[in-house]
């Protein structure tokens, strides 16, 4: 997967793409609180409540009780700080927040609970005068989880201005990666999202997956994947379903490189992977 794709799923579990249309900033405190809900897309399987809301400062907000009339979604808290209303209100991404989600509980229409309670923090920030975009935080935890935690940096973003996280195509040619880095503890869902476990198949059909992984790991030093990273990531795929450790996968790049440069397609994919100074650990 592209880094680009992975920063912009990161930015995409916070906020939607497809934002609602501009409204005025509410000037009580609470109603403007309130909009808070409608901008973070796990509540926008429908309508939501909150039993309590309650403004934290000028720019924060906290709201206990969350729930979607559907009953597929609850919250005990969502905590944010760092809100910009106006963009909010707008249509827009607000150019940094601090997030913090608790007791996530996420439902199907027959009551199963998908990834079992769990919680999110978030933390990003855009310079704008720089168009240095950093995700200093994107962690899912919670013991079905285990934690996935995502952090990276890149430059030559800025928030395209129909709302929403990724840019239009004229502008991806310009963003350059700086810096990622991804930890996981797989208490389930990896090897859930990978394998499909609880879907029919069983052992066997597991094994042939992996055989398949492993297969195409293989051929990644072609492409300029380190050979080490190759080998960690195989020994990870190898323990699944069960993986006995962390995995960590980071780039540092020397000198930032061209994200559409990453795009599998490109022919100068392997001289960026090089570059990348790719490093898994597990």
């Amino acid at each position: 997967m592209k880094t680009m794709a992975i920063l912009a799923l990161a930015a995409a579990a916070l906020w939607p793409t497809d934002q609602a249309r501009a409204e005025p900033v509410p000037a009580d405190p609470v109603a403007r609180c309130a909009g808070v809900l409608r901008a973070i897309p796990i509540l926008l399987y429908g309508a939501t409540t909150a039993e309590r809301i309650e403004p934290v400062g000028s720019r924060g907000c906290r709201l206990t009780g969350v729930t979607g009339t559907t009953g597929s979604i609850s919250i005990a808290q969502i905590t944010a700080d760092r809100l910009d209303f106006e963009r909010i209100y707008n249509g827009q991404l607000p150019d940094a927040i601090t997030l913090d989600m608790q007791d996530v509980v996420i439902r199907t229409r027959d009551g199963f609970s998908i990834l079992g309670t769990f919680d999110v923090s978030a933390d990003y920030d855009l310079d704008v005068r720089t168009k240095v975009f950093t995700l200093k935080e994107l962690t899912l935890r919670g013991s079905s989880i285990g934690e996935v935690s995502l952090s990276g940096e890149i430059e030559g973003y800025s928030l395209p201005h129909h709302g929403g996280f990724w840019p239009d195509d004229a502008d991806q040619e310009t963003i350059r990666l700086r810096r990622v880095r991804l930890h996981a503890i797989d208490g389930g869902f990896l090897s859930t999202a990978i394998f499909g476990l609880s879907g029919p198949g069983g052992p066997a059909a597991i094994d042939d997956v992996k055989r398949e992984i492993t297969a195409n790991l293989a051929t990644w030093p072609e492409f300029g994947v380190p050979g080490p990273a190759v080998a960690a990531m195989t020994a990870f795929v190898g323990d699944l379903p069960s993986p006995r450790r962390p995995i960590t996968i980071s780039a540092t790049p020397s000198t930032p490189v061209p994200v559409s440069r990453l795009d599998p397609s490109d022919p100068g994919l392997r001289q960026a992977m090089e570059r990348l100074n790719l490093v898994v650990t597990y």
